[in-house]
């Protein structure tokens, strides 16, 4: 599950001050005297792991991870949104024909579906590139 950085804008209005109270962002402000929007996600994962023990008896693991650090290191570009679509495409419909468990990427140029068991089964392993497109990217990126 993915969620977007504002997300609490989609929010009724009843329901985003319920969870501004409960995260404690109620009267937080930046420096403009604007509210400071709320991290809706870390309040999704803690309250969806309560659903699920209450209404169905499971413990889930939920991990979250704040990407924002990798993604604002470089400016995106024109092709870094299309992968972007396509892969948030990929696993949005992916969810919504009812399958779990995976992850979405890219293999030899096209969007799939991972199965989470594959990829935690699999060693890590290194990519050895020598080719010019990737010493392009050493280059810039130091």
């Amino acid at each position: 599950m993915v969620v977007a950085e504002g997300a609490e804008e989609g929010l009724v209005d009843d329901d985003r001050e319920e969870v501004r109270k409960e995260l404690g962002y109620e009267d937080i402000t930046d420096e403009s005297g604007n509210k400071k929007n709320l991290d809706l996600a870390k309040f999704m994962v803690k309250d969806l792991g309560k659903y699920a023990k209450r209404t169905k008896n499971i413990a889930l693991t939920i991990k979250y991870l704040n990407p924002t650090y990798a993604i604002r290191t470089t400016p995106a570009n024109s092709s870094d949104a299309e992968l972007c679509h396509r892969l948030a495409h990929t696993g949005v419909h992916s969810v919504q024909a009812g399958f779990t468990d995976f992850s979405v990427g890219c293999v030899r140029n096209q969007q799939v579906m991972i199965p989470i068991s594959l990829l935690i089964s699999q060693s890590s392993r290194q990519l050895k590139r020598r080719d010019h497109e990737y010493q392009r990217v050493i280059e810039s990126n130091g």
